[in-house]
């Protein structure tokens, strides 16, 4: 397997797994529709390198995410906002063992003896040491964070309408379609 320097989150992504090479250096083994490789960088930076590739940065790609999601632990974000590719870390990087997923890509998520197993698109899957039940409610979230910016993106949400109220002498929302 080849190894790369640089890798471009795209959506043919399916997940990404960090692991410490012999000497310490972390790596990266990403799981694409055809194909595999290994990239000689930590997870973290080929996430903030695509962001930056973008115009964004990771900070501001999870709170962005926090704003829409509210505030949570290991919180999905959008990585590549061309193709609103929505990653979701699936374990935490304290434990030294980094899993992202691409949202777009999971089929279904069954248990799997005390972890899950999570199926993905091509007949890909990943066991992770994770409870079902938090896993299917991360992807839920995950999901309506995408769903959220995709509806912002191509002009679906409702229009929003400021008005002016001489009484208090502030703007006020008003949501198209809602009574005065």
């Amino acid at each position: 397997m080849y190894i790369n320097q640089r890798y471009i989150i795209r959506d043919k992504l399916y997940f990404m797994i960090g692991y410490r090479k012999a000497n310490g250096d972390f790596m990266t083994r990403i799981v694409e529709e055809k194909r595999d490789l290994i990239v000689e960088r930590h997870p973290e930076n080929l996430i903030e390198e695509t962001l930056n590739y973008f115009g964004f940065d990771l900070r501001g790609a999870v709170k962005s995410a926090g704003t829409i999601l509210g505030e949570l632990k290991m919180s999905p974000f959008i990585v590549n906002p061309n193709n609103t590719v929505c990653l979701l870390p699936a374990k935490s990087p304290i434990r030294g063992s980094l899993v992202y997923m691409n949202i777009q890509h999971i089929e279904n998520i069954e248990p799997y003896g005390k972890g899950t197993i999570v199926m993905c698109s091509g007949n890909r899957s990943i066991i992770l040491p994770s409870r079902t039940t938090h896993l299917v409610t991360k992807v839920s979230q995950a999901r309506t964070l995408r769903r959220t910016i995709i509806e912002r993106n191509s002009g679906i949400e409702r229009k929003i309408i400021y008005r002016y109220c001489r009484d208090t002498g502030r703007f006020i929302i008003h949501n198209d379609g809602d009574p005065d």
